[in-house]
């Protein structure tokens, strides 16, 4: 039997067969059809929503609007709780797939799949072993608000914002130069927020192959196999594929998924924008988009950082020494400083040689070098000049007037002006 051709196919009675819940969106955005699946799932038949224009800005009255970048022609997969509950369970899973037109790559419709995702089953408390008790309870103790905290008026800012994204559990996107404290911060996040009591895991996108980061997280045994990760911590995200990314947002959407929390020097909108990063996300980190300060803006916390280092306290020298630095390094190249001290005092011979020249520069700057003193030939030249200059202008350029004025014979003038590059003028 042969294949119908495509001018006679018949999506409408293969898409009624389904048992998979199936919808389409036109052009307008507006819903199309829903296939009988579809209507059994929700309980709303065809004509009562055929003809509706769902919003992806009022997500919790129409669940099921696609999201913006599907109108851009991207494909989707989102999971939002199910209509009449603020949070799931029960949870939509929704599929969202554009259909490009010809030529101008204008979206002509939108065809979705939905699918029904109950409670997830709890899993048995397993007994935490008591030298991995200690070693969670000796991390919160170290990773506390102080750890960040300093006197100077960037840090109480960047403090305040930390303390705000550890009460929730949205994601969060942490911007910054590199040696800033990005991973410390993600720590200080988990370590006072509601997942404190599960594993934080810090992964370096950029750090290891492709096959092995699906492996250590999707893979038998991996970090995604059970409900023990509580904050997922992603150094440079644009540095993995686009399919472990969209692996990585479906893990985070679920709800024994850990918390995102992710670091770069570049924001997630610019990475979005050169089309290194999945829109999601950019959408999902917008509220809660952290800057941390460079070393450079935070000098009034060079003794308190150095103090939570075990130095004793700084000497005024040494401390005006370090204030000059502009550390390109930060918080890294700080601590790799007061390495050198090993636990004792920091010297001024401990310091590395750019920054004790920067200082001898900036001590003792180099004499300033005096103005030539002029040449008298050149003073009496310019005078010279500047006389015969003015006696022709008030002989209105006759050369015997002006002669006579200044007591010198007109061919004795007449060298001079040639030689002092003087123009000559009419009798």
């Amino acid at each position: 039997m042969s294949s119908p051709s495509p001018s006679r196919f018949a999506w409408r009675t293969l898409f009624a067969r389904s048992r998979t819940a199936v919808f389409v969106f036109g052009g307008d955005r507006k819903l199309r059809y829903v296939n009988p699946a579809w209507e059994q799932l929700t309980g709303k038949p065809l004509s009562a929503v055929r003809g509706a224009k769902m919003s992806a800005v009022r997500r919790s009255v129409s669940p099921m609007a696609p999201p913006p970048e599907v109108w851009a022609g991207q494909f989707a997969r989102v999971r939002r709780a199910a209509p009449g509950h603020t949070d799931g369970p029960p949870w939509w899973d929704l599929t969202f797939v554009p259909l490009l037109g010809d030529g101008d790559h204008r979206v002509l419709a939108v065809v979705g799949t939905l699918a029904v995702v109950g409670p997830v089953p709890s899993l048995p408390r397993v007994k935490v072993p008591e030298a991995l008790a200690a070693v969670r309870a000796s991390h919160a103790e170290f990773y506390t608000f102080e750890r960040i905290n300093g006197p100077s008026a960037v840090s109480e800012r960047l403090v305040s914002q930390v303390r705000a994204a550890a009460i929730g559990e949205m994601p969060v996107w942490l911007t910054g130069e590199p040696g800033t404290g990005k991973e410390t911060v993600a720590r200080v996040i988990h370590h006072n927020g509601p997942r404190r009591e599960r594993a934080f895991v810090g992964l370096v996108c950029g750090g290891l192959q492709p096959y092995l980061i699906d492996g250590l997280l999707f893979g038998k045994g991996g970090a995604a196999s059970g409900r023990v990760v509580g904050t997922l911590y992603l150094k440079n995200p644009h540095e993995l594929s686009p399919a472990t990314q969209e692996k990585i947002l479906n893990w985070c959407d679920s709800p024994a998924g850990p918390r995102l929390i992710c670091g770069s020097t570049i924001s997630a909108a610019e990475l979005v924008t050169a089309g290194k990063l999945a829109r999601p996300f950019h959408t999902r980190f917008a509220a809660f988009d952290i800057t941390l300060p460079p070393l450079r803006t935070r000098l009034d916390d060079l003794p308190a950082l150095a103090d939570r280092l075990g130095l004793p306290r700084l000497s005024a020298d040494v401390l005006a020494m370090l204030r000059m630095h502009t550390w390109p390094g930060n918080l890294r190249e700080f601590t790799a400083v007061v390495a050198k001290a090993d636990g004792g005092p920091l010297t001024k011979e401990l310091l590395p040689r750019v920054i004790r020249e920067r200082h001898l520069i900036a001590t003792n700057p180099p004499p300033a070098t005096p103005p030539p003193t002029p040449k008298l030939d050149d003073i009496l030249t310019a005078v010279e000049k500047r006389l015969i200059e003015n006696a022709l202008a008030e002989a209105g350029g006759n050369q015997g007037v002006a002669a006579e004025r200044l007591g010198v014979f007109r061919q004795r003038l007449a060298r001079r002006m040639a030689a002092l590059g003087i123009a000559e003028g009419g009798e």
